[in-house]
């Protein structure tokens, strides 16, 4: 196996190829069982998968669950819908807006739940009525309870009495 290269006059060794060579079959062995079980794994994950869509599929078919995701999937829609049905509750909260902040309100319109409505304040004993005037803005606005937003008041007419035009829309 040792033969001489006339040239160089040295002995050409086949022990460092062979040693390359055995590296390269285990290696290429080590890599062939690795994708081996990767295949394998891949094909149970693939059949749990098939297992868990066809699952799926079953539950969908169930009527409650159809109801269940069509309630969840208009769920702001249904909110929305809920808040604005609660009329009579807006119409006391406007009375008790008139009560705590001594302000009437002559009449209110409820158009894509936005509430218009005109204020009139006037003066008492105790407040003159553009006092009253600023706190109910400043105060209603900050008001944690309030079931409304007040809306930029872009007018005022007064004196004595103050009539004030204002938009309230639903939180």
């Amino acid at each position: 196996m040792n033969e001489v290269n006339f040239i160089t006059n040295k002995k050409n060794e086949l022990i460092k190829p062979l040693i390359f060579l055995w590296f390269v079959l285990v290696v290429s062995l080590g890599l062939f069982l690795f994708n081996w079980r990767l295949d394998y794994t891949n094909s149970q994950l693939d059949q749990k998968i098939s297992e868990r869509e066809s699952d799926i599929k079953i539950l969908e078919a169930d009527p409650k669950i159809q109801v269940y995701s069509l309630v969840e999937a208009n769920k702001s829609t249904i909110v929305g819908l809920e808040k604005r049905s609660m009329i009579t509750k807006y119409i006391n909260h406007i009375k008790s807006i008139s009560k705590k902040y001594d302000v009437n309100f002559e009449w209110f319109t409820i158009s894509n739940w936005d509430i218009n409505t005109v204020s009139l304040v006037s003066s008492t004993d105790k407040w003159l009525a553009y006092a009253k005037t600023r706190d109910f803005i400043k105060n209603y606005r900050l008001d944690d309870k309030a079931l409304f937003n007040l809306e930029f008041v872009s007018s005022i007419e007064g004196g004595d009495s103050m009539k004030i035009p204002l938009i309230f829309k639903l939180k």
